[in-house]
């Protein structure tokens, strides 16, 4: 696994611990745990997938990359 791998499988970890955490303090605030399961689930991954992939142009990990100038 490369460096992007590795922080990419953290945050998701985070999040994944994290969202026990904030299922309990919303709860206690009357959402519904269904609500929480959506808002966790749903809505922070796809927030924070767009910003950490935002402005990025991928290219597999094996690609070879040369300068443009010859």
């Amino acid at each position: 696994m490369n460096a992007d791998e590795i922080g990419s499988l953290v945050r998701k970890l985070a999040v994944a611990m994290l969202s026990g955490t904030a299922g309990t303090w919303i709860t206690s605030h009357g959402l519904t745990v269904d609500s929480v399961g959506v808002l966790a689930g749903d809505l922070g991954v796809i927030l924070w997938g767009v910003y950490a992939h935002w402005n990025m142009k991928k290219v597999p990990e094996t690609a070879i990359v040369t300068s443009g100038e010859h």
